[in-house]
């Protein structure tokens, strides 16, 4: 028990000093706005965007447009997860694999993610089904190079140790395979999820009817400066909190891998 509340605490106590220097940038933005050093048509201070936030949480569209986002974006990440780590394990364990997948990975992995949003619209229009498509497109190479790249760092000598034990293919997998690549795995996983939140929100902004991408850009082309700075802190926010709470999690269940190097 201390050990897990000592993993949650951690990260915390480790982002202390960012939390100050935010601070003094909050500090220093609201004096630029206020002393009219910057144009506070284009910079309000920041008590008027806190006070629109508070407006737009308490009444306005914002969190049902930060739902449509967060939809968007679990439902394509968490199917980029499934496929990513799946064919990445295989294309590591499984030469035949890998030499069908490779050259497509590669092929299509370099195409910036918004290339692909006007090909979906034509078969997907601009519903919900393209956002979500968009998202797994993004998510899902950085998740399986790093199951590909942590399958292949498992030495020969623990699959042969599995062998030894009597392991079936698919056990020495499950139990020796995936847990000894599971930091790497991690990190694909980190990496994929604030991608995921980027590519939601740039899918929302080119073909979108809602959203938090919506919201900003309906904000932007109405001239509701404050609105529009919410939108985009609401956006920090919410990937700061899902990078917090993903650090305690890979803390937790990876704890063994991180010991050592406290």
């Amino acid at each position: 028990m201390r050990r897990a509340v000592a993993a949650v605490l951690a990260p915390i106590r480790a982002r202390l000093p960012g939390l100050a220097v935010i601070l003094a940038l909050a500090a220093i933005w609201q004096s630029v706005s206020i002393n009219e050093i910057v144009d506070p048509a284009f910079l309000p201070p920041l008590s008027v965007v806190l006070a629109a936030w508070g407006k737009a949480l308490a009444g306005g569209p914002l969190l049902a447009s930060f739902g449509e986002t967060l939809t968007h974006m679990f439902t394509g990440y968490a199917a980029a997860i499934v496929v990513g780590v799946s064919l990445g394990v295989l294309m590591g364990r499984v030469r035949l694999i890998h030499a069908l997948v490779e050259p497509l990975v590669e092929l299509v992995r370099p195409v910036p993610i918004p290339a692909f949003i006007p090909l979906l619209i034509l078969f997907l229009g601009i519903e919900n089904s393209l956002k979500i498509s968009v998202v797994f497109i993004g998510a899902l190479f950085p998740i399986l190079l790093a199951a590909y790249a942590g399958v292949r760092s498992v030495s020969a000598g623990m699959r042969e140790t599995a062998q030894t034990f009597g392991l079936s293919w698919w056990q020495s997998v499950w139990e020796i395979t995936i847990p000894a690549a599971a930091p790497a795995i991690f990190v694909g996983l980190r990496t994929s999820l604030a991608l995921s939140l980027i590519v939601a929100t740039v899918a929302e902004m080119i073909a979108g009817t809602g959203g938090i991408g919506y919201f900003v850009l309906q904000a932007e082309q109405g001239l509701r400066v404050p609105e529009m700075y919410v939108g985009i802190l609401m956006l920090a926010v919410t990937g700061y909190a899902m990078n917090m709470v993903f650090l305690t999690v890979d803390r937790v269940l990876l704890g063994w891998h991180h010991a050592p190097r406290q």
